[in-house]
């Protein structure tokens, strides 16, 4: 996908212009994990920067959409690895997903960036989980 259409689907069809000016960023353990809605890539690049970030989780799970192809293409340009974790945004999630995540919290690079479309139910309960893992 190229980038043009990548900016056209995200802004368009994932209503990423929201986010453009709103990011939902919250620090869940201080200096080591945050959490926030899809960042675009220049705000990425500042989590990066001011925070250290080395582990974008990506709650929405492997979508090919371009807010998904803008941020592996952002993650791989910062040196940050870049993980597709799906958690469901209504309902509870399966026991199993819930220990695969939390097998990768303990082997992920810190600090670590877990977002979602918004922010507040996949982040927030990842969240939740990150408080009880610690």
């Amino acid at each position: 996908m190229s980038r043009a259409r990548a900016w056209r689907d995200s802004l368009l069809r994932d209503h990423a212009y929201f986010r453009l000016a709103w990011s939902n960023f919250a620090e869940v353990i201080p200096g080591r994990v945050y959490r926030a809605n899809h960042p675009p890539p220049w705000r990425l690049e500042r989590w990066v920067r001011e925070h250290g970030v080395q582990t974008v989780i990506n709650l929405r799970g492997t979508k090919y959409s371009g807010s998904d192809a803008l941020s592996r293409a952002a993650a791989e340009r910062l040196g940050v690895d870049h993980v597709d974790f799906a958690f469901e945004s209504r309902g509870a999630p399966q026991r199993s997903r819930v220990l695969r995540f939390a097998s990768l919290y303990r082997t992920m690079r810190m600090p670590a960036l877990l977002h979602c479309k918004s922010g507040a139910d996949r982040a927030g309960l990842a969240a939740g989980l990150v408080v009880l893992l610690e």
